[in-house]
């Protein structure tokens, strides 16, 4: 005959921190997320008019001897394994958003095109940039062709002129650079001017330290503070 003994608190405690302890080490010899794939636009410009053309590259990590990469567009998968993937003579069908992955990294951000109908397209390579950093503004023709005295607008105030240049270069932007731009000029004796589109500019980063760090009272410093210690 065996003798039966309760399981006593002591026990119970115990089997609790060893499953505790076995479950923080299996979470710590588990791998970590693999960085992320980047798509990347050649040309930059996100925004495209009909008949142009645009190669999307696919920035990661691939096994040795395997350069093969998954492309998806709108979430289905492109039968396209390169790891680049060509649009040419683009039309309004090839909008939408395209994702990458390679072999050893994470699928990527979704990057989103858009295929314009139309004579003229502002593009820019970014349409979100920080205090500091340049804006590109570009007037895009139709198949390239020829468009005469060029002008930009913000926020509906000419901004600049040109009898040929058709780029627009901000190389330290502020706050007040942002808004709403589009650009105007001439083709085929036509005065025609293309949709506008918002540019942001952020600005630098704050912090706000909680009350009772600051005497009791919230306060903004510049995240520089940070460094030198005694913001408050």
């Amino acid at each position: 005959n065996s003798l039966y003994v309760p399981a006593t608190p002591i026990s119970i405690a115990a089997q609790y921190l060893f499953h505790s302890f076995f479950l923080t080490v299996s979470a710590g010899t588990q791998a970590e997320d693999p960085p992320k794939s980047v798509v990347i636009l050649d040309p930059p410009w996100d925004r495209l008019l009909e008949k142009d053309s645009v190669t999307l590259k696919c920035q990661g990590a691939y096994p040795p001897g395997d350069d093969s990469t998954e492309w998806r567009w709108n979430g289905t998968l492109i039968s396209n394994k390169a790891s680049s993937y060509s649009i040419t003579d683009a039309t309004v069908g090839n909008s939408g958003e395209y994702t990458c992955k390679t072999g050893l990294s994470a699928q990527s951000d979704p990057l989103r095109l858009e295929v314009y109908k139309g004579w003229l397209l502002l593009q820019a390579p970014r349409w979100v940039v920080q205090e500091g950093e340049s804006i590109r503004l570009r007037c895009h023709t139709w198949k390239n062709i020829t468009i005469q005295k060029v002008q930009y607008f913000q926020n509906g105030m000419g901004k600049k002129f040109s009898h040929q240049n058709f780029e627009y270069h901000i190389p330290n932007a502020t706050l007040k650079d942002g808004g709403s731009y589009f650009c105007r000029g001439i083709i085929k004796n036509y005065n025609l001017s293309s949709e506008a589109v918002k540019v942001t500019v952020q600005g630098k980063r704050v912090h706000l330290e909680s009350s009772e760090a600051c005497g009791g009272r919230g306060k903004f410093h510049p995240h520089w503070e940070d460094e030198l210690g005694g913001h408050c």
